[in-house]
C-alpha cells in the first residue's frame, strides 16, 4: 500500500476568544492519496479566511 500524500489525524482547532474558548474542529481526521482532491465547504463567515493549522 502506498503511503498518503496527506493524512491528519484527530485534528482539533480551538479558537481563543474574549468570551472564552470556541471549538471548531473536533477529532477531525482525513487521507489523501496521491491523485484525489479533498475540497473543504463551511459556512462564510470572519473566521473562514483560517488556515486549517495554526
Amino acid at each position: 500500500m502506498q503511503s498518503p500524500a496527506l493524512e491528519v489525524r484527530n485534528l482539533d482547532i480551538t479558537f481563543f476568544l474574549k468570551k472564552g474558548p470556541l471549538k471548531v474542529v473536533d477529532a477531525a481526521s482525513f487521507r489523501i492519496d496521491s491523485g484525489e482532491i479533498l475540497g473543504l465547504v463551511g459556512e462564510s463567515g470572519w473566521e473562514s479566511q483560517s488556515p486549517l493549522v495554526h
